[in-house]
């Protein structure tokens, strides 16, 4: 009984660490304003909470992107969806060689607060996806958690 009650607050902990949907009404005013600072005349699509920061989901020149907010309102990141092909060849070499098995799904730039890029790309194979990320160069910095896919169209 203790290891099942040790191993559903261990999923409660995992689950609670994943970023959550909210409404806009549980958007802080601050994050709400510095968003519309930041993106005027822009409409979010959709609003989570990863950790203690704000994540606004939207289109920006018909791109899919999010930018991310700290609850006081300060910008930190945009993320937006590229092509495969705007990947550093570094960064796609480094992924063909170490992940074979594995096919390049989807890659993003991310541009922080101070205009330094960085690469995302989410590899998948079969059920179980992770994504890499890479600095300007292509260079490797460090592999993300991997998830595991319970939907069966996978």
């Amino acid at each position: 009984m203790k290891k099942l009650i040790l191993i559903a607050s261990s999923l409660c902990l995992i689950n609670a660490a994943k970023a959550q949907d909210l409404k806009e009404a549980q958007v802080p005013e601050l994050v709400k304003q510095s968003f519309s600072k930041v993106y005027p005349n822009i409409k979010v699509d959709a609003w989570e909470k990863e950790a203690a920061n704000y994540e606004a989901e939207f289109h920006l020149n018909k791109v899919e992107s999010s930018a991310l907010f700290s609850e006081h309102g300060n910008f930190i990141e945009l993320e937006q969806e590229i092509v495969l092909t705007d990947l550093p060849k570094a960064a796609i070499d480094y992924c063909h060689l170490n992940y074979k098995k594995y096919k390049l799904n989807e890659a993003a730039i991310i541009t922080d607060v101070y205009k330094k890029a960085s690469y995302e790309i989410e590899l998948k194979k079969v059920k179980e996806k992770f994504d890499l990320l890479f600095d300007e160069k292509g260079n490797f910095i460090k592999k993300g958690d991997v998830e595991m896919s319970t939907d069966k169209k996978d």
